[in-house]
């Protein structure tokens, strides 16, 4: 069974807990740090367009992404872990998009999520 869209149930609630965790991971930093953010990723404005909309030096443009990329990292990496988008540091690195698929489907058999 899809969605009006073509996708699987199981992907769209997992694509709408994706956004729903990234958007509050984006409403959690600064307000300088949200602004820069959105505008770079959301709105694709360079850098210099942005210090230009702000009034503000590149320089500070490029901190204040830094930060909330940074910020943007941390807030996000329990819950990659917990989908197994990430292993967990003692595992080694990131999984490949087949086998986070197979352990999400692996814990849903087993009544894990």
């Amino acid at each position: 069974m899809s969605t009006p869209g073509g996708q699987a149930p199981d992907r769209v609630t997992e694509r709408a807990e994706l956004q729903s965790n990234v958007r509050a991971a984006i409403e959690s930093l600064a307000t300088n740090q949200r602004i820069v953010v959105i505008l770079h990723y959301l709105a694709n404005m360079s850098l210099q367009d942005i210090a230009d909309v702000l009034g503000c030096p590149v320089g500070t443009v490029m901190s204040r992404l830094f930060r909330g990329r940074r910020i943007l990292q941390k807030a996000l990496y329990d819950y990659a872990v917990s989908q197994g988008i990430v292993s967990a540091p003692a595992e080694g690195g990131a999984v490949s998009l087949e086998d986070y698929r197979a352990r999400k489907k692996q814990a849903k058999s087993s009544g894990g999520a």
